[in-house]
């Protein structure tokens, strides 16, 4: 290292002084400073390294040295803060370490409705409400923000006319070099409509859980009494009594409110949830079985044939609600058949479920060309349910399963597929309606050239 600290820092200056109003090159400032050449040069290459001076090649291999108005760090931070001014979605603002509001931009005054002048030197407390600073919840996320290096936090906030609303706010400290800490930027976000939702969101499970509650308590006890009442009445009339047939159509009717009350328990309790339903492991093959034989003998008519129940896993992720699933699927497959003969075709086999979110894919070996994913691992059980009847036109399937609650009263309106829409929903798993034609090679079809294939897909247990 050449030349003295006195007299690097003398030459230092003189440089910095010489280039302030315009560029100089190394033998002008060599011949307008004293001190040794190459302490000069030393201390120019130095200024250039830290961004404080900027050089060029000139003529016939001169170097020429400036200093820009702005450092590149002084300027960067310019910048900064007139993009943090601009942003007009987000209250961004600087407070001080003991929560004093040092800056002030577009996005604060929008939100919290005060002017810079109107604010700047006031505690940030002021944006609390009178409950959170009883409490001291200000200066307790100051202390948390010093200590973690950063707190988040959500609540009410105050607008400066008193109104309230629903903030998400992160406070992150911010320190120098040597550690000290100067202060905190704060950022707030207005979420009150995001809150409000949230907040209807769980109203409506409360009032549909109420609703259940009625239906199961209440409604469902007064039918009860009405059958053991009817089953008293008639056991005291003779067969051919006149009133016995009044009777029987009350008790058939009773029936009918029971299957519908519960049917409509099934559809709240799959409407109610929101991802965080408990499941449990359910045998799929016995529900399979069971609803087959349930279909056999409500429509003697039906040709059912089955594939594979015996070869995929037997549990899946579901509740006792899951029978109800694949007995809307097949009667859906019987009631809307336009042939004399109905027949219907179950094949279960196993899928793999890659990414979150992606649909399942193949297994290898499934007879139709495809292969499993790399990586994928085998998470679900798919069931296609197919049928020889009209099909469901591309244009309408869709449709049939996203019906508003308003279109439930029409004819023909698919409610049970709606309820099983929902239901496969709150399994997490996937319902899928194709034509006979698309099926994989492996999946029975009654008919190749007419009818659709339900496919339900659900987690393995």
């Amino acid at each position: 290292m050449t030349g003295s600290p006195t007299a690097r820092a003398d030459i230092r200056v003189a440089v910095l002084d010489s280039v302030e109003s315009e560029p100089h090159t190394t033998a002008e400032l060599r011949s307008r400073i004293d001190g040794d050449p190459a302490t000069i040069e030393d201390v120019l290459c130095r200024l250039s390294t830290e961004g404080t001076l900027r050089e060029k090649t000139g003529p016939e291999g001169t170097t020429v040295w400036w200093q820009e108005t702005e450092p590149a760090a002084a300027r960067d931070q310019v910048q900064f803060e007139e993009l943090v001014q601009t942003v007009s979605d987000h209250a961004i603002f600087f407070i001080t370490p003991d929560g004093t509001v040092q800056t002030w931009n577009e996005g604060a005054r929008q939100l919290k409705g005060y002017d810079a002048g109107e604010i700047i030197g006031d505690h940030f407390s002021t944006f609390y409400t009178p409950e959170d600073r009883e409490n001291r919840r200000p200066s307790r996320n100051l202390a948390t923000a010093a200590r973690d290096g950063r707190v988040e936090d959500e609540g009410w906030r105050v607008h400066k006319d008193g109104s309230g609303f629903w903030a998400r706010v992160t406070i992150t400290a911010i320190h120098d070099d040597d550690g000290t800490l100067r202060g905190f930027t704060k950022v707030t976000r207005d979420l009150t409509e995001r809150h409000e939702y949230e907040r209807t969101i769980e109203r409506e499970r409360e009032r549909l859980e109420l609703l259940n509650r009625t239906l199961r308590h209440d409604i469902l006890n007064g039918l009860n009494v009405v059958t053991v009442e009817t089953q008293t009445a008639r056991a005291h009339l003779d067969e051919d009594h006149p009133v016995t047939e009044h009777i029987d159509v009350i008790r058939d009717r009773v029936d009918d409110l029971t299957e519908l009350i519960e049917t409509m328990r099934e559809l709240m309790s799959a409407l109610e949830t929101d991802g965080s339903k408990e499941l449990e492991p359910i045998s799929l093959t016995e529900t399979l079985r069971e609803q087959l034989d349930l279909l056999e003998h409500s429509y003697s008519g039906v040709e059912v044939t089955s594939r594979g129940l015996d070869e995929v896993p037997s549990a899946v992720l579901a509740d006792g609600l899951l029978g109800r699933v694949f007995e809307n699927i097949l009667t859906n497959a019987v009631v809307h058949n336009d042939t004399d003969r109905p027949r219907v075709t179950v094949t279960a086999r196993e899928t793999p479920r890659s990414a979150a979110g992606e649909s399942p894919t193949l297994l290898s070996g499934s007879g139709n060309g495809e292969t499993e994913a790399s990586g994928a691992t085998t998470a679900g059980v798919t069931v296609h349910v197919a049928d020889n009847g009209p099909g469901v036109p591309p244009e309408e399937r869709d449709a049939i399963l996203e019906k508003g609650v308003s279109e439930l009263d029409e004819p023909g309106n698919g409610f049970g597929l709606y309820l099983v829409k929902e239901m496969v929903r709150s399994y997490e798993g996937t319902l899928d309606i194709t034509d006979a034609s698309e099926a994989p090679d492996d999946v029975l079809v009654p008919d190749e050239e007419r009818g659709a294939v339900f496919s339900v897909t659900i987690p393995q247990a």
